[in-house]
């Protein structure tokens, strides 16, 4: 049968000996007689009507012989090809079918004739075939095998008819599709298409992404059950339903339900957060046949309107405790001067000594406190100073360990012989803190889980250590530098430990486990910051349901200074001068009565002459009043009528000019008041409390002239 196909396309067994007449009034390719009613006999009319609808539609007839090999084209056909009947070709110029298919067709073409011949496919397909212009042009083929009663196939009859313009329609809406997908693909958006029955048949790259599911795995699927969360099903099938019904949905926020990944617990997969607008689907009788759910990730928008609103809060709560610290400070000033006063006029009386020197520790470590909430609320705002970290790490410990639960025992593996080094006090003691409270909320979920059937043994405990260690960080682990001196500051606990995908997340900013309300996931966030701002690193070691260990590897860095009390080569080291307070006049301002008549009556025991005034205006008329009256102004910052901050303007601007000594004293100083008090050329700025020692020495510091400074 193949044989007799390829035959067939080269037209070996066609004969051509008919006459100009016959091929004319036959047809064009081959040299069959037209079939014709008998001789003498009209068409019927059903032949007649067959002829009729062939020439009004345009649909050329093909009879193929499949015993002789010979067969019949209708005249049509060659007008298809661009052969007008009153201009017949030569038939070398039409006859051979398969020269003048397309190339890509060919091979379809046999395969096809194959099939049907064979096996009864269907005989129906579109090809290009060359016609007269040399063009390639499209055309529909369908026809039929006849079968003796043998069942070989003995006789094809079909129809061709021209389909350019159709295909030129489809090749245009396929280009549009490939737009379209094009769109769809590489929108920023998720796009989702279902049925009315809510099953998807359209599902884009960013649904892949974010949703984490594949299109192949999601297309047939129900959204309901693939992308939405349990508990939000019920309002989500109700709204769908409604933009089914021509009520579109404009900005629903709502979560996805992502796909977990490989070995990932649901309450480690985070869940996207998408802006959703939904438009029902009309069919080609507008009527709903489905919805597209257009959705916007807003995940990290609401992330960072999160932490905007947590920055907010604990901008306020530590606004709050600046607040308290100042008014603590206020009271803590007087009572650390009164007590000083009373200590120098007691003289020789070894009990009331004592008495008083308790008071003294007790204030002291008040304020202390008050400091390390000060700096708490203000992370970063102190300066490096040469500190012990065995020693930090022991004063943190007793400032929380009245806040932890009493069932967890505290254990310390302090280095006593770590030398000191360059930390910021204030950052060092929050980051340790924030993993201490770690570790403590780590053995309370394991002390609940333990009181409901436990490990009766196990003792929750909390390890804090310090060590020395030689290493280099991870970033430069690569690079031709040396291991650095390191300073390592360790906590342990034996709690509930971390899951994996807990320990890739653990320092990002708003990542908690302890669900909303129990925490706010910035404390490790902000031990990580602190340790990068010094140049260390950090190690984490954990294991799900043993425990977890935090190593912050801090960098040993010390400040270049002079030995203590060594001279300058070649200079004579000054004698000590005489009181310089005696007799200075000081402009002193402050609203609070407390401590102004603490703090006069301390620098009137010193030598100063004070006129204290009540607030800045006040001080301010006092000094117009007599302006050449004044050796120093000592002012409080925070005062009604005029702060201690326009105070100095206004000494300092003309015609004023006052170029004397100004000290500013006060509880909380923000770092733009810093700034500003800087630029105006401020001796110094103390703050609250003020140690008695520690004022006078500034002060006689101030007022000695520099060739009689000397080495104390």
């Amino acid at each position: 049968m193949q044989d007799q196909l390829l035959s067939f396309f080269s037209l070996d067994s066609v004969t051509t000996t008919r006459s100009e007449q016959e091929r004319t009034s036959s047809g064009f390719l081959y040299p069959l007689p037209v079939p014709a009613s008998p001789i003498g006999r009209a068409p019927t009319e059903e032949e007649d009507r067959f002829r009729l609808a062939a020439l009004g539609s345009r649909t050329g007839i093909w009879d193929w012989d499949l015993v002789t090999g010979n067969a019949y084209f209708s005249p049509i056909y060659g007008e298809l090809l661009g052969y007008p009947q009153d201009d017949p070709a030569p038939d070398s110029r039409i006859a051979d079918f398969e020269a003048r298919l397309h190339p890509d067709e060919r091979e379809r073409i046999r395969d096809i004739h194959i099939a049907h011949l064979e096996n009864r496919a269907p005989y129906d397909f579109e090809f290009r075939i060359r016609t007269r212009s040399g063009t390639y042009q499209w055309y529909r083929n369908r026809g039929r095998a006849f079968h003796d009663t043998a069942g070989r196939p003995v006789r094809m009859l079909g129809t061709i008819h021209e389909i350019n313009a159709r295909r030129r329609v489809l090749e245009e809406l396929t280009q549009r599709e490939r737009k379209f997908r094009s769109v769809i693909e590489t929108a920023a958006s998720v796009i989702i298409g279902i049925n009315l029955d809510y099953t998807i048949f359209e599902w884009n790259t960013e649904a892949e992404h974010v949703i984490g599911v594949k299109r192949e795995a999601a297309l047939g699927q129900s959204y309901l059950s693939l992308a939405v969360p349990a508990e939000l099903r019920e309002e989500i099938t109700r709204r769908i339903a409604a933009a089914f019904h021509g009520h579109p949905i404009r900005n629903y926020e709502i979560p996805v339900t992502p796909a977990p990944a490989a070995g990932a617990t649901s309450g480690n997969v985070a869940t996207p957060i998408l802006l959703w607008n939904i438009s029902r689907l009309l069919d080609a009788h507008d009527l709903p046949s489905g919805a597209i759910l257009v959705g916007l990730d807003i995940t990290e928008r609401k992330r960072a309107e999160q932490e905007l609103h947590q920055s907010r809060r604990l901008k306020a709560v530590g606004e709050l405790a600046a607040g308290v610290a100042h008014e603590f400070n206020n009271i803590l000033t007087p009572m650390l001067l009164h007590v000083e006063n009373v200590t120098a006029q007691l003289g020789d009386r070894p009990g009331l000594q004592d008495d008083l020197a308790a008071v003294d520790r007790a204030i002291h470590s008040a304020a202390n406190l008050v400091s390390r909430i000060m700096q708490m609320s203000k992370p970063g705002n102190e300066k490096l100073e040469l500190l012990r970290l065995s020693d930090i790490a022991g004063e943190t410990l007793q400032f929380i360990h009245r806040t932890l639960d009493r069932r967890i025992r505290i254990e310390t593996a302090f280095d006593p012989d770590l030398p000191p080094a360059l930390y910021n006090r204030g950052s060092l003691s929050q980051a340790l803190i924030n993993l201490i409270l770690n570790a403590k909320d780590a053995l309370v979920d394991k002390l609940d889980k333990a009181s409901e059937g436990g490990d009766p043994a196990w003792v929750p405990t909390i390890v804090v250590g310090t060590r020395a260690l030689i290493a280099q960080p991870p970033a430069t682990a690569t690079a031709s530098g040396k291991p650095e001196p390191f300073q390592q500051l360790y906590v342990t606990d034996n709690g509930t430990g971390m899951s994996t995908e807990t320990r890739q997340w653990v320092f990002q900013p708003f990542f908690t486990t302890k669900g909303p309300r129990k925490g706010t996931g910035l404390g490790l966030a902000a031990v990580w910051s602190f340790v990068e701002a010094v140049g260390g690193f950090i190690d984490l070691e954990s294991r799900l349901g043993h425990g977890t260990t935090f190593r912050l590897n801090l960098p040993r860095r010390t400040q270049s200074e002079e030995p203590a009390g060594k001279k300058p080569p070649g200079k004579a080291q000054p004698a000590a001068p005489a009181n310089p307070a005696l007799g200075r006049q000081i402009l002193y301002a402050e609203d609070d009565d407390f401590v102004a008549g603490a703090i006069g009556a301390f620098l009137l025991r010193q030598g100063f002459v004070v006129s204290r005034q009540a607030d800045g205006l006040a001080a301010l008329r006092a000094y117009e009043a007599e302006p050449r009256r004044w050796d120093l102004v000592l002012t409080d910052l925070n005062m009604p009528n005029l702060s201690g901050l326009d105070l100095i303007r206004e000494l300092r601007r003309a015609p004023r000019d006052y170029r004397g000594k100004i000290v500013v004293f006060s509880g909380m100083i923000s770092e733009e008041a810093q700034q500003q008090l800087e630029e105006l050329g401020v001796a110094a700025i103390l703050s609250k409390p003020l140690l008695p020692q520690a004022l006078r020495d500034k002060l006689w510091e101030i007022l000695t002239p520099a060739e009689d400074a000397w080495d104390i």
